[in-house]
């Protein structure tokens, strides 16, 4: 993901994780994407984040920020 960064910084990216651990949220936030959403979200879930980050907003709350 960091490569893809270099190459188009304005890319949205947005991950689908299995993991809700504290230091998964930090991996994916540190190479700046747009979000992150567990494979078990509901496909009406993934549709709105597909959106959200389409349109430059990013998913991230602000407890994932500050951690």
């Amino acid at each position: 993901m960091g490569r893809i960064k270099l190459d188009k910084p304005d890319l949205p990216i947005l991950m689908l994780s299995y993991s809700e651990q504290p230091y998964v949220c930090r991996s994916r936030r540190r190479p700046r994407a747009s979000g992150y959403l567990l494979k078990v979200c509901t496909r009406d879930q993934l549709i709105q984040a597909i959106k959200t980050v389409a349109t430059g907003e990013n998913l991230w709350t602000r407890d994932e920020l500050r951690r």
